[in-house]
């Protein structure tokens, strides 16, 4: 892809958030995800380290989970986890994602440029697991970079993420401020995190198909400055012919907000529609774009009574416009009195991390979805630099299924068929792959196809895919996770039994005690691990 950015241009290297109502944008209101961390104590120096509360949520079930912050111990001694952030603000909330022990938070504090402290929250946190503490308060008088969680309870707490939100223009701020955030202080909690990020996406065109694809637009934000870069969707051509970007997302909800983040040639969005469960679009906004790149494109109307998955974004502009990410806001997926279906069909390709030499089996699950299900055909891809696909296993759901698949390098094909139908929630199949990338090599693991019909009429049903992904990781790191799931489990205790009695191909990383051994020793020591 030829540059498109002359050298005369400076790139804009603080990211803004642009906060676009009909009609109205400000280039000042910055929502961002901590930059780094220290606390009290953490329980190592890779998983549950303090620096696994830095960057977007990447932990999305309750559980004790190695991608999220847990202090060295599980006693009941006050801790504190303090995050750093990169662009100071004139704060007005902190929203505190909290996976494991929820409701541990005592209090809250803002650190200023200089390096005081400042007290804006003290209670009782009700924060359900996994979900959102949430403060808001007055603007802050001095500029924050940094926050402070001060933690108590019985256990390990865990949190995964933290985001700090305020105003960016700070030009009129006084020198030195002392002293509290006056006002009432507003405290909310989520039950399941309300961010929403896209799980698929299709578009007019794309420049190729892997940079600057369609899939580039899916999952949280990954492009972080203004310029030609490609991790972000761009269009064929940069022609000023009309384009569209079409995102799918795995939970519909009664929408209320869009937010799209703009990393090239921003402000080339003239068209919102929303898409229906049924496939229907709705207009939802037209108009003129003024986001300043990077920067983020909100529009926000009345909860619609249709539930919403899926959004089209329509494009214009001279040059390559550029998407990174797409957020759908809406009740169904956060807060209470949704009344979108409570089953939501999706299926899900699981994510994995396990050493390099391991061999992983990743569950393929559904949720939601009817137990008349008569046959069904997936494609899924991977990267075969890091992983080789061995087998297709038949799962729980699907054991009265006729089943078959083929393996190609980086695709399969499965297909199964029922005359007694099958669906549910569970793992209707299981992919066996030796790990063949180095340390910190990655795949995707996606959904690219996926067609079903009902058992009784044959008519088509709609299963939303959702994509995962697989991280090689070190053997210190995956140590004693058989199934790589990042959770310690009695299933990952009857694993090392099964390798201590030749049931199953010994891994290295379930040797706990390092002698060279598996035994039910290690059985042990992984369920202690288990009830930590």
């Amino acid at each position: 892809m030829q540059p498109k950015l002359s050298s005369s241009i400076n790139v804009l290297i603080v990211l803004s958030f642009v906060i676009m109502t009909i009609g109205l944008s400000s280039a000042a209101d910055l929502s961002q995800w901590a930059s780094g961390a220290t606390a009290s104590s953490e329980y190592s120096t890779s998983g549950w380290s303090a620096n696994q509360a830095t960057g977007a949520p990447n932990t999305d079930k309750c559980g004790d989970i190695n991608t999220a912050w847990a202090p060295r111990s599980s006693g009941s001694d006050p801790e504190w986890l303090k995050l750093s952030f990169t662009t100071p603000v004139l704060a007005t909330g902190v929203r505190v994602h909290e996976t494991y022990n929820a409701g541990s938070l005592s209090r809250v504090d803002l650190v200023d440029t200089s390096g005081q402290s400042h007290t804006v929250w003290t209670g009782t946190d009700s924060t359900s697991c996994p979900g959102w503490f949430e403060i808001t308060f007055p603007k802050t008088e001095y500029p924050v970079n940094a926050v402070i969680l001060h933690t108590k309870i019985a256990g390990w707490e865990e949190i995964d993420a933290v985001e700090l939100i305020g105003d960016t223009d700070i030009t009129t701020v006084p020198s030195s401020t002392s002293g509290t955030s006056a006002g009432t202080v507003t405290t909310t909690t989520t039950a399941v995190s309300p961010r929403q990020w896209a799980s698929g996406a299709t578009a007019s065109s794309e420049y190729s198909a892997s940079g600057w694809s369609a899939n580039q637009a899916t999952g949280a934000p990954n492009t972080d400055k203004c310029g030609d870069i490609n991790t972000a969707w761009a269009p064929r051509s940069s022609g000023s012919d009309p384009e569209w970007l079409k995102l799918s997302f795995a939970t519909p909800v009664q929408a209320v907000g869009v937010r799209v983040h703009e990393t090239y040639n921003a402000g080339s969005i003239y068209q919102v529609d929303l898409v229906d469960t049924s496939g229907q679009s709705h207009t939802v906004w037209t108009g003129t774009d003024n986001t300043v790149c990077p920067g983020w494109f909100e529009i926000t109307f009345p909860k619609t009574e249709y539930s919403v998955n899926g959004v089209i974004l329509h494009t214009k502009i001279a040059g390559w416009e550029e998407v990174d990410a797409v957020e759908l806001l809406g009740e169904g997926v956060g807060g209470s009195g949704a009344s979108v279906p409570s089953s939501v069909r999706t299926i899900t390709f699981e994510s994995r991390t396990t050493p390099m030499g391991s061999t992983v089996q990743i569950p393929i699950t559904l949720k939601g979805v009817p137990g008349n299900i008569g046959n069904m055909d997936l494609t899924l891809q991977y990267d075969p630099a890091v992983l080789a696909a061995k087998e297709v296993i038949n799962g729980p759901l699907t054991q009265n299924t006729i089943f078959d698949s083929n393996i190609v390098a980086g695709n399969i094909k499965v297909s199964l068929a029922s005359n007694q139908g099958f669906g549910g929630d569970g793992v209707i199949a299981y992919v066996k792959f030796n790990v063949i990338g180095a340390a910190g090599s990655s795949s995707p693991l996606k959904i690219s196809k996926v067609s079903a019909n009902n058992a009784d009429d044959l008519q088509s049903v709609t299963i939303s895919a959702k994509d995962g992904a697989f991280k090689v990781i070190s053997a210190a790191e995956g140590s004693g996770d058989a199934d790589g799931d990042g959770t310690y489990s009695a299933m990952d205790a009857l694993a090392a039994l099964q390798m201590a009695v030749g049931k199953m191909d010994k891994q290295s990383f379930m040797d706990m005690n390092k002698d060279g051994e598996i035994t039910s020793l290690d059985a042990r020591m992984i369920l202690q691990l288990a009830v930590k």
